[in-house]
């Protein structure tokens, strides 16, 4: 699909070399790098979904707390930008000044395709965490950055709940060559591509209910009303919920500071 658009577009050269290779993690970008083209002029990678699955993998495992589950999900979250960190400096060393893209995770399709081993805001979550790395590595080697959840954002895109199909490919492949063509890469600046952000199916498949979303301070009562969630819902202030007051007034200690407005 790339290689044909790259076909029609007279700012590209007219090749086009793929060295993706299916099930590679991080790790094995290196020794993709070595089968491109030394005069390639423009080098685009995207990695991170495999890696995913350990990230939904740890959030499934067994915890004591909510917080062992998030702390086990910050670990792994650290782990894989120090790797990705590692990775992209490996091939800035090969490619130099060369142009650079990276491209982070899409959200799949879990919902709609009746994946029950996770769900899809559980998934969602993971994909944000790991696309905030993408992005954040990516702004510190000035790199282009495509944000693949932009772009994967209908049931149609999928081929099964993880793999593009055949449109998400050519909507893929469009927006590479897009910025390709448009990224002011002698600037050495990070944009997120596409610069808009879409409604997505799968953020929506996973949103929670109206009761679920009346948030203060802490999980919704299970016997409030629901004529009264909206007044619950409408709080102002953390202040205003007893334990989280608490909280507020033991951090603001620590800091040993007066503190402002927020």
């Amino acid at each position: 699909m790339l290689r044909s658009l790259v076909g029609s577009e007279m700012c590209i050269r007219d090749r086009c070399t793929m060295c993706a290779l299916d099930g590679a993690m991080i790790a094995a970008i290196p020794d993709q790098l070595g089968n491109a083209p030394v005069d390639g002029n423009y080098f685009i990678i995207s990695v991170g979904g495999n890696n995913a699955t350990g990230a939904v993998s740890t959030v499934l495992g067994e915890a004591t707390t909510v917080e062992e589950s998030i702390l086990r999900l910050h670990t792994f979250v650290a782990a894989f930008e120090q790797e990705f960190t590692q990775m992209v400096q490996r091939v800035v060393q090969v490619i130099g000044q060369k142009p650079l893209v990276l491209c982070g995770c899409y959200n799949p399709c879990f919902h709609s395709m009746n994946v029950t081993t996770v769900s899809q805001g559980v998934v969602n979550t993971a994909m944000a965490l790991l696309a905030d790395v993408v992005q954040r590595v990516g702004t510190r080697f000035g790199a282009a950055v495509i944000d693949w959840r932009r772009v994967m954002t209908k049931v149609e895109d999928f081929a099964n709940p993880i793999e593009p199909s055949s449109v998400g490919g050519a909507k893929m492949a469009d927006c590479i060559v897009n910025v390709v063509r448009s990224h002011p890469f002698d600037r050495r600046v990070t944009v997120v591509y596409p610069t808009c952000y879409p409604e997505s199916q799968m953020v929506v498949d996973a949103m929670p209910t109206d009761k679920e979303l009346a948030f203060q301070g802490g999980l919704l009562d299970s016997h409030v009303p629901s004529q009264d969630l909206d007044s619950q819902a409408s709080a102002k202030s953390v202040l205003d919920d007893p334990d989280s007051a608490a909280m507020a007034t033991t951090l603001r200690g620590a800091q040993g500071e007066e503190p402002g407005s927020d």
